[in-house]
């Protein structure tokens, strides 16, 4: 998921991707009869065309975001915990939260009834 996010592509159904900036889609499964030496193959195939199958001018063809992009530091559930109070204290201390656009709303999925909304 996150190294195919890294080369641009974003999920299009099972075992297919999609670049919304060529239009280009890739696809993918691993059929389970394969034997490891096969299945390695497949996969390898596959690592390559996360960058070969964009078209020649595509900006995501050989240019991914870089590796540190998708490589979370790692935390443990107390630090996580931790981080998340800060963030809701913060939250806590604001006298009123942005308003936000309806077509911010329409574009996140969410329902205007449930936040306060500007026009």
């Amino acid at each position: 998921g996150a190294q195919c996010a890294r080369h641009g592509w974003m999920n299009d159904g099972v075992d297919c991707l999609c670049c919304r900036a060529c239009k280009s889609f890739l696809c993918c499964s691993l059929e389970p009869s394969l034997d490891i030496k096969a299945r390695e193959a497949v996969v390898e195939k596959f690592r390559v065309s996360l960058n070969e199958a964009h078209l020649p001018f595509c900006p995501w063809r050989d240019n991914p975001c870089p590796d540190t992009v998708v490589n979370l530091p790692a935390m443990s559930s107390s630090e996580v915990l931790a981080a998340l109070e800060a963030r809701l204290t913060t939250l806590r201390s604001l006298v009123s939260l942005p308003r936000l656009h309806s077509t911010f709303l329409v574009q996140v999925g969410l329902q205007q009834s449930t936040v306060a909304v500007s026009e």
